[in-house]
């Protein structure tokens, strides 16, 4: 039984690539062989920099394909992928597959330059359209999409979001029931992630700090919390900041991201998928929620803090026992997946 799987992977953040290894990962287990659909770009035009900026702009670019190079090597030797050539007929994919599964991630966030039509499988037969743990990325959706992409949700043979607020957009849009289920990397536990772990290089203690968007707050927070403890700071952050001093951008592979988080005293970041490495590694870790133009995304946040009983890590590090987390995550975990054995199951009777 074969499944593609269309979701972010192509996207050079760690927790896109760790989701879709975790969710291949759970699909191998349950007996599928599966797919991650990468459809081919077509090359645009390139132009070169004309300004006093140039020679910054140039700096970018070189740090970025080192930066793209770390995470293709990732998916390359950990993600099992198909290349859709630009020209081949998305209906085609239906003589490949038995079925489809869109999601984990914010694969329907209408705010993500990324997303498109297709990540609401236009292409494919309704029978076989599923989503798991799909994410809107937004309490609410926009009225002028709302009309085509209810339609094409409600033509999904079932669905699964990974927040609560996706499920009542979804009865909102679409007029459809369905299950909330967990990210993907919560599917595995700590003995699972810890065989993609680096043996630890670091001679000096120190405290994590990731951060999706710079934040002074946080930095601040880190950098108190480790003068009073006596440890370095090690930070790696998702947007290209030279002028604060923060080093790791284009130098911190995927896998030694996980690593860095395994092996911290403490955890400080701003990221879900960071909060959920520490929880699943057992950290203290200390959240700052996002701002600006990324605060609509702080709801998943806040839902995973307020399950786990950790809201207070935004005042301070804090950490989850491992009692508290495995009694949050026993029926969520079964409960999902359940889904997705149904979804194998289904799969292999077409």
């Amino acid at each position: 039984m074969k499944i593609g799987i269309l979701t972010l992977s192509e996207s050079d953040n760690y927790g896109a690539v760790l989701q879709s290894y975790a969710l291949q990962t759970a699909l191998t287990k349950l007996g599928a062989e599966s797919n991650l659909l990468r459809f081919e770009k077509k090359e645009e035009a390139k132009s070169e920099p004309v300004s006093k900026i140039a020679a910054f702009a140039n700096m970018i670019q070189v740090q970025s394909k080192k930066r793209a190079e770390l995470f293709n090597n990732f998916r390359k030797d950990y993600l099992n992928s198909y290349n859709v050539n630009a020209d081949e007929k998305m209906e085609k994919l239906n003589e490949i597959y038995d079925l489809f599964i869109v999601g984990s991630d914010q694969v329907w966030n209408p705010e993500i330059p990324e997303v498109d039509t297709k990540y609401f499988l236009p292409f494919a037969d309704p029978k076989k359209r599923f989503s798991y743990a799909a994410s809107f990325g937004t309490p609410t959706f926009p009225e002028k999409m709302k009309e085509w992409c209810g339609k094409e949700i409600s033509k999904f043979q079932e669905i699964s979001v990974r927040e609560e607020s996706g499920k009542n957009i979804v009865k909102e849009i679409a007029n459809r029931s369905c299950e909330v289920s967990v990210d993907p990397v919560l599917l595995l536990d700590a003995d699972e992630w810890n065989k993609l772990l680096y043996e630890s290089e670091e001679t000096e203690p120190y405290v994590f700090l990731f951060m999706l968007k710079y934040d002074e707050t946080l930095v601040k927070k880190a950098e108190e919390y480790a003068s009073k403890n006596g440890l370095k700071v090690r930070a790696v952050t998702a947007t290209f900041v030279p002028k604060f001093g923060l080093p790791a951008w284009s130098n911190v592979d995927v896998r030694r991201w996980l690593t860095l988080i395994k092996n911290a005293e403490a955890v400080f970041c701003n990221s879900f998928h960071c909060l959920a490495f520490s929880t699943i590694f057992e950290k203290e870790v200390s959240i700052e929620l996002l701002k600006d133009d990324l605060k609509t995304r702080n709801g998943r946040l806040e839902e995973f803090l307020k399950n786990i009983h950790l809201t207070n890590c935004i005042d301070k590090p804090m950490s989850v026992s491992k009692d508290e987390f495995e009694k949050y995550m026993k029926d969520k975990k079964e409960n999902s997946l359940e889904y997705l054995r149904r979804i194998v199951k289904y799969g292999e009777s077409l």
